[in-house]
């Protein structure tokens, strides 16, 4: 990117009426003329910038965002765009007048989105479906004529998501500022499965049996999941696949969470949730509209602020998004590379272990042989150790070193093996040391993190990675990332 010039002509769509400033550098002019306003500015064209021609003169357009101080009402993204004029400051009148038409139409020009919502088949319109940005606080529900309008939708990459009982969900990834026209969705009827309890091998049972299981994976077992609820627990339905040894769980409509931890209402369209019960390991897949609570209670207010930035700090949502900035290092994250090797001295001892090899003397025969016994409590410390040895390569790793550029909004990340990334400014919770039984005083949180089939992944500014299921945690974020701790996409620690 060129250097910005000291002495340049801006313009900023700001709240209520525009503003022109000459002659002072960008920095000088927001602290001085917007200082009624706490100005931070996330810069989203980290490219070089879009360059528009008038005559001799070249125009560089940058888009920022603004994340200041307005009304609950307007308390959202405003997109902020600088025209940085590169030319002399004694200007025609009509051509500053072309620089501020231009900054209005690319500031202005896509603050909204409709669209219709009809039935794919009959082509009827379909009233009160769900329309939102999933991970967001942003949604509306469609009219008795289909329509639907999203206000101050934003710019960059972002999954729009259609939901309504009885129909499959709709999700398509936009980018709203490219979208010029409504958009026309059509719903499919959701088919009913056959009754699979014959043909599918697995046995239909309710929420007395798997509903503490679902609730403690799904909600979590975080301090903050104690003030979680599942208002709706009758949508919720299992299936015990038993000679799989798998556990799927579906919902007949969103799920609805309320956390008064955080002073959230959730409402979650459930897509998958698969419980492995011989790996341990849990997918789950879903689209969460978030509904801030309502209070006149100071008191809860607060406490729900303070609550909501302790669970930011040190997230995987503050990770990425210090990636996607390059600045992991001054946000208290430490990075380094993580390899695992198998234990290749356990596997030997298991091998003599299963050929029977280890079996001499068990039966007393070598009861007083010294020998055999300082053997036998080498290999049961070995086959006490894990299968595969974990070694942290020392050096610190850099931003740049795992993410890279891909285009003005978006950032990549691609590495091998593992990484172990530990966040500094805060100990572990006490709850993470008595889940796992772990008998020692807390430390900084540490987690792993490593790619699935070594696929990279696209991050977005607030945070948000594509695809999620590419990337696998381990650590303390397997433990603390869930649903009593999800905060929506648009959710700042300074704006809230």
């Amino acid at each position: 990117m060129e250097p910005i010039m000291q002495d340049c002509l801006f313009t900023a769509l700001l709240p209520k009426k525009w503003h022109l400033f000459e002659k002072y550098s960008i920095l000088q002019s927001i602290t001085k003329r917007c200082h009624l306003f706490r100005l931070l500015f996330d810069l989203l064209a980290n490219d070089a910038p879009r360059y528009l021609s008038y005559g001799s003169n070249k125009i560089a357009v940058f888009c920022f965002v603004y994340r200041g101080h307005l009304p609950s009402s307007r308390r959202d993204v405003l997109p902020i765009v600088l025209l940085f004029l590169r030319t002399n400051l004694n200007m025609q009148k009509s051509f500053l007048t072309t620089a501020l038409l231009l900054a209005l139409l690319f500031a202005g020009a896509q603050n909204k989105i409709t669209g219709t919502i009809v039935d794919a088949q009959t082509k009827i319109p379909i009233r009160a479906a769900s329309v939102f940005f999933s991970n967001t606080t942003k949604g509306t529900s469609s009219a008795s004529n289909g329509e639907f309008t999203l206000d101050n939708v934003g710019y960059g990459r972002i999954d729009l998501v259609v939901s309504c009982v009885g129909y499959e969900t709709f999700l398509q990834t936009i980018e709203p500022e490219k979208i010029t026209a409504p958009l026309n969705i059509a719903l499919k009827a959701k088919i009913e499965a056959l009754d699979e309890v014959v043909v599918g091998g697995y046995t239909v049972e309710g929420w007395s049996v798997w509903g503490n299981f679902f609730v403690e994976n799904f909600i979590g077992l975080t301090p903050y999941a104690a003030n979680c609820k599942i208002k709706n627990p009758e949508t919720i339905r299992f299936r015990n696949y038993k000679k799989q040894g798998v556990l799927k769980v579906f919902a007949d409509e969103s799920i609805v969470i309320e956390n008064k931890s955080l002073g959230y209402i959730v409402h979650y369209s459930l897509e998958s949730f698969q419980f492995d019960f011989n790996s341990r390991l849990l997918i789950y897949q879903g689209y969460p509209l978030f509904k801030s609570m309502e209070t006149k209670r100071s008191g809860l207010k607060n406490r729900w602020k303070l609550n909501r930035q302790k669970v930011y700090y040190g997230s995987q949502m503050h990770f990425m998004r210090s990636l996607f900035r390059n600045k992991i290092n001054e946000e208290g994250f430490e990075m380094r590379k993580l390899v695992k090797i198998k234990n290749t001295e356990r596997q030997r001892v298991k091998a003599l272990y299963a050929s029977g090899v280890m079996a001499v003397g068990t039966n007393g025969n070598n009861a007083g042989n010294e020998k055999y016994k300082d053997s036998s409590r080498y290999f049961e410390n070995i086959l006490q150790q894990p299968a595969e040895k974990e070694i942290v390569y020392p050096t610190l790793l850099s931003g740049d070193s795992v993410g890279y550029y891909v285009n003005s909004i978006t950032a990549g990340m691609q590495f091998s093996d593992y990484l172990h990334i530990t966040y500094t400014k805060i100990k572990e919770d006490r709850s993470y040391l008595e889940h796992f039984h772990l008998n020692r005083v807390p430390v900084h949180p540490v987690s792993l993190v490593t790619l699935v089939n070594n696929s990279s992944i696209e991050i977005l500014s607030n945070g948000f990675f594509y695809d999620g299921v590419d990337l696998f945690n381990s650590g303390y974020w397997s433990w603390s990332e869930n649903l009593a701790t999800l905060l929506p996409l648009d959710y700042w620690p300074d704006n809230d």
